[in-house]
């Protein structure tokens, strides 16, 4: 896990809290799109990537940082995802819905746009399927388009 903001007592005690999720978060701890998946980064394909890439570059959302949902259990996802304090969630896969709705009490629309704690999040029950058909890989780009 990597920082870019200047060393101070903030971010002093933001990799303090992190460093016990070090092998759940890869890529910048201050990006400001966090993206949760089963398996994290390594997990997804060259075409989630390749989308995913192109989404921050197109609307201009900054960098991403990956959270593996399999290696954090709800009380920590909370912990983790509120020091990491992302503008954004994208959530590419069902378990890491349910890691979410359980970490924050809330219920999250499947393949929908939505808030979670007021933060502007897309969660797919399935990206890398939504990518394989024509039809809903337009959808999904719709939808992170609203990010």
């Amino acid at each position: 896990m990597d920082f870019t903001a200047k060393d101070n007592m903030y971010q002093r005690e933001k990799q303090r809290v992190l460093q016990p999720f070090d092998a759940v978060v890869s890529g910048n701890a201050d990006a400001s799109v966090c993206v949760i998946s089963s398996g994290g980064k390594g997990a997804c394909s060259n075409e989630v990537l390749n989308a995913l890439d192109a989404t921050c570059e197109k609307n201009n959302l900054g960098e991403m940082n990956f959270v593996d949902a399999l290696r954090i259990t709800s009380d920590e996802a909370f912990i983790c995802f509120e020091s990491l304090d992302p503008l954004k969630f994208i959530v590419l896969d069902e378990s890491s819905i349910q890691l979410l709705e359980h970490a924050y009490g809330a219920t999250c629309a499947r393949n929908a746009y939505a808030s979670l704690m007021g933060r502007p999040s897309v969660f797919f029950s399935d990206f890398s399927a939504w990518l394989q058909n024509p039809d809903t890989k337009t959808q999904a780009w719709a939808l992170l388009k609203r990010l």
